[in-house]
């Protein structure tokens, strides 16, 4: 699913699954993960969320539409984020190492199973948009995906 709106929940509590996936497909919509958050560092600027719940969609209104269905089980920090629309960047020395499937406008589905979420404190915007769009050729490289490159752009 490369074009995608996606519904993204850090929660306070650990989130419990039940239902959620049955709601996404009732919204043309997928359940990417619903679980507890492991293996945190870099908690200096704050707490670590206690679960992560992520539902990919085509389209917002289906996103919102599931969020306002399940939302009142879901407490934490919520966005609505677009999904990777186009192919990732790759560096012309290397893209002879380019995945078949990085070209195609869907994401192998036995890819998706481990979620890392970064949270920065940008000092250099320009700098910071600039690595966002060039950085997802080494997740690939490595066996990955992007499903969402860039949260919380600001101006």
């Amino acid at each position: 699913m490369r074009r995608a709106d996606h519904i993204v929940v850090w929660t306070d509590t650990v989130p419990d699954a039940h239902g959620l996936k049955e709601a996404a497909q009732a919204r043309g919509g997928e359940l990417l993960a619903a679980a507890p958050v492991h293996d945190v560092s870099e908690q200096d600027s704050r707490a670590a969320p206690a679960g992560l719940v992520i539902a990919g969609f085509g389209n917002a209104e289906n996103a919102i539409a599931w969020f306002a269905t399940v939302g009142d089980r879901l407490d934490g920090t919520v966005l609505l984020v677009a999904g990777a629309a186009d192919p990732v960047w790759w560096p012309p020395e290397v893209e002879s190492a380019r995945p078949a499937w990085s070209s195609r406008a869907e994401f192998p589905q036995d890819r998706l199973g481990v979620f890392v979420c970064v949270w920065v404190e940008v000092i250099d915007r320009e700098e910071c948009l600039d690595y966002s769009l060039h950085y997802r050729w080494t997740v690939e490289h490595d066996g990955g995906v992007v499903l969402v490159p860039e949260l919380g752009r600001t101006s």
